[in-house]
This record gives structure tokens, sequence and C-alpha cells, in this order.
């Protein structure tokens, strides 16, 4: 296939700047622009794995054992970032574990990874049409009398639509049985608006749609539910012993909020 014919991909730029390898050429020269004009870029998608790892243990040891991962991306191997199914099943030897991501390779990639292991799952589906993705065999096998964490990190900006976000967000919410849990990281403007700008011009010349909303928007997505620790902060911020907690704020890019469902409301009602 010749170069011209392979679009730059989120997914694959994302894995660029994690450093890996699941990418193409055109994908990297796009992160050479990128870090041209925001060189602290590679620190912020690094803090998000990060924090998705930390999380997961947090909840794990807050007793939660089945984990949705809504837009997993691509494994990063490395020791410092493990995989939501590697920190879970730590703690919990028996926890099941979906991974879901709209990206066809990186199902391909996943679900060749997740045979070999024997265990876990991972699926190809579409975060827009949540209810299609909760009627999803591998969705089906939860279990609804236990409560359930969802991870949605660093996948939202990647939905321009500020209505299909607030609609799938609606509709997974009104899904989770009482107790679960919504961890959402979401990049934003509002930590360094010209970096953000910047950013979102280059995906948009790219044609990778990309959509950085402000910490009352994000803050809407958890619908008042309870938050667990300090509430929507940057990223880097959220938990104490993250490895980039002594960075500035705006290095994020992004706030991260983890929420817990009332116990009192009802499996299948809006919050």
């Amino acid at each position: 296939m010749e170069w011209y014919e392979i679009a730059p991909d989120g997914c694959r730029v994302y894995n660029a700047l994690l450093g890996g390898r699941d990418n193409y050429a055109q994908d990297r020269e796009l992160v050479r622009q990128l870090l041209d004009e925001v060189p602290w870029l590679p620190a912020a998608v690094r803090i998000n794995r990060v924090h998705g790892a930390l999380t997961t243990a947090c909840l794990s040891r807050l007793g939660f054992s089945q984990f949705l991962d809504l837009g997993c991306g691509y494994p990063s191997w490395e020791p410092d970032m493990p995989d939501v199914h590697e920190v879970a099943t730590a703690i919990h030897p028996g926890a099941r574990v979906v991974y879901v991501d709209s990206n066809k390779g990186v199902v391909t990639h996943g679900k060749a990874l997740f045979r070999s292991l024997g265990t876990w799952t991972c699926f190809q589906g579409d975060i827009t049409d949540m209810v299609r993705l909760l009627a999803a065999p591998a969705i089906q096998e939860f279990d609804l009398d236990r409560p359930i964490a969802v991870l949605s990190h660093d996948v939202l900006p990647y939905i321009a639509d500020d209505d299909a976000v607030d609609q799938a967000l609606a509709t997974l919410r009104a899904w989770l049985p009482p107790g679960s849990a919504l961890s959402i990281t979401h990049a934003t403007a509002d930590l360094s608006p010209a970096a953000m700008d910047t950013v979102t011009a280059l995906y948009r010349q790219a044609r990778i749609a990309y959509r950085p909303r402000s910490r009352d928007h994000i803050s809407t997505l958890f619908a008042g539910w309870p938050q667990l620790g300090p509430g929507v902060v940057a990223t880097g911020r959220w938990h104490t012993d993250h490895l980039h907690a002594q960075r500035a704020p705006h290095v994020s890019g992004a706030y991260a909020g983890i929420a817990v469902k009332p116990p009192n409301a009802p499996p299948g009602a809006a919050t």
C-alpha cells in the first residue's frame, strides 16, 4: 500500500505519542507537527495512561471486579502503564474485563492478545450507538446485580458532537447498576487554551475529529453522581501517588473525575 493511501488515525497517533509501534509514517508525521507546537503532549498521554492504571487499582481495592473499558486503545506494554486486566486480576483473580474500541486495528490486536491469554474480551463498538453497544453479547455477560466500573479515558474528545456524547453517557448511566463507578478523563482547553487550539487545528487538518470540552461540560457527564476523591481536577492531580503529580496542571491537558451511581437509584433509571 502506498504511503499516501493511509490517513493519520487517532488511535495510532496516540500510540505514537506513547512511543509505541502500532502506527505508520503518516501518524508519526502528525506527531512531529504536534510536538513542534506542543512539546508536552507525550507527557499528557502518559499521565492519562498512568491515571488509568491507578484508577483500576483504586476501584479494585474498593471491591469492583467488573470493568468496562470504553475506547481502550492499543496496549501500552510498559510496566508503569499496565492494562486494565493486569491490574484488576492482580487484586481480584476472577475479575471480568471487557475492552471496547471503534478502531478495527485495535480490536484485532486486542483479540489476538486476549486469545493467547485465554481470558478477557475485546470487541468493536461505537460509543455513539450506546444502545447497540450495551446489547453486545460480551456486555450481556456482566452481572447486573453487582456494580460495574466503567472507564472512559481520553476517548470522548474524539467525538465532536456534543449531543451525541451527552446522549451516550445518559444511556450508559441509566443502564448501570446502583453503586457502579464512572471514570472519565477528557481533554480540555481550560488549562492551556492556545496549545489545545493548536492541537485541535492540526487534528482537523488531518481529518481527525477532536473536541476538547470545559470542566463544566465534563462535570455534567456525571449527572450529579457523588464524586470520589478530589472531584473533577487535572488528570495528573487526581491520585496523590501519580508519577506525574508534581507536574504543572496544564501538562495533563485534561480533567479526570470518578463518580458513583447512588445506591437508591434503581437499575435502568436515568439520573
